[in-house]
């Protein structure tokens, strides 16, 4: 049976629709987000699917081999101007991706299916001699190489949390196992030599450095978001029972800014990149905690039913939300409303199926 927790989800989307609509204004802008995150509505149905072993193989490479070619188009454009992006990731401009999805959705996009094959390829090991587990080995390996030369950190942190989910689930104790240590360790080497990885590391402890010591934040990409979360925890104190609608949350934000903007010129006052916020922003800190409660919950059913794709994939949300508003834009939606629901049915075994 699906994880109420997951299906949680609609619920709470219709929930903070009659919410605006009672309390806020309506417009263009509200049938907008209502338009935007209309799929969410479709998880229910998705959640009552049943996938065979063959037709989550199929899933799983129609989904990633796309991701895989767009992802090593992007390695081999960065490699043939890595002096250049080498020194724009130094000063916290992103590595170009070839695709129209935002750099940060697409690297967390890139994550979760990489992670999802690689927890499928896990739970049916006996089967890699197979000629399409194979081209999903390959796919699943450069995938992992590419997140972390296009230095995306959200995508990042994505994926190691999604894997994080999966040892705990598997009760896998990697402390005593000495090719964990090697693996661990040659994985950190080979992060480090990698220029655009090894940059992206020192400009995000560049980052906390200019934050702790009150520097000025504009070329910054993470002290940008922080700025941003003060500036969003200022309006949330303000309309913590209501919010300011659905509809209102830029407008908000940039009135804000121009009282406590920390210096930061107009065109780096960004909104709040991150979900909890952005909830609490729209309609009250309710919503906020109700998502984040939901996530929680996930958290906690999965590890008590030892299902590895749902505490990987809530705790991956959960980290991959403080860092971004995934469920502002249409591809994170779509990436809620597809995959939680089919997981919640799909991966319930941790053994091999």
């Amino acid at each position: 049976m699906p994880s109420f927790y997951v299906l949680a989800l609609p619920l709470m989307f219709v929930l903070q629709l009659l919410w605006n609509f009672i309390f806020h204004q309506q417009g263009d802008a509200y049938s907008g987000k209502l338009l935007l995150k209309l799929p969410i509505l479709l998880a229910p149905l998705l959640a009552l699917a049943v996938w065979n072993k063959t037709s989550r193989l199929y899933l799983l490479l129609g989904t990633i081999l796309p991701l895989t070619w767009i992802s090593t188009a992007s390695v081999v454009h960065y490699w043939n101007h890595r002096s250049f992006y080498n020194q724009m990731v130094l000063e916290s401009k992103p590595v170009p991706i070839y695709s129209n999805v935002y750099h940060i959705e697409f690297s967390v996009f890139l994550a979760v299916f990489t992670a999802l094959g690689l927890l499928f390829l896990f739970q049916n090991r006996n089967r890699w001699g197979e000629w399409m587990f194979i081209l999903l080995i390959i796919a699943v390996v450069l995938n992992i190489a590419n997140l972390h030369i296009l230095t995306a950190r959200t995508g990042i942190l994505t994926f190691w949390a999604a894997l994080t989910g999966f040892v705990v689930a598997f009760g896998f104790n990697p402390f005593k196992r000495p090719l964990f240590w090697i693996t661990a360790i040659a994985g950190v080497i080979l992060i480090l030599a990698i220029p655009s990885s090894r940059n992206r590391m020192w400009n995000s402890w560049e980052d906390f450095n200019a934050i702790r010591k009150g520097q000025d934040l504009n070329n910054k990409s993470f002290g940008q978001r922080w700025i941003a979360w003060q500036v969003a925890g200022n309006i949330i104190q303000s309309h913590w029972v209501k919010g300011v609608g659905m509809q209102n949350v830029a407008e908000a934000m940039h009135v804000e800014y121009a009282k406590n903007g920390n210096n930061l010129k107009e065109y780096n006052r960004i909104m709040p990149h991150n979900q909890y916020l952005e909830n609490s922003l729209q309609s009250g800190v309710l919503a906020g905690l109700v998502f984040f409660t939901g996530l929680l919950g996930g958290i906690r059913d999965g590890w008590r039913k030892r299902n590895a794709g749902i505490l990987g994939f809530c705790l991956a949300f959960a980290v991959a939300c403080m860092f971004e508003s995934l469920l502002e834009r249409q591809t994170g939606v779509m990436l809620f409303a597809f995959l939680l629901p089919v997981l919640s049915c799909w991966t319930s075994p941790t053994n091999s199926e």
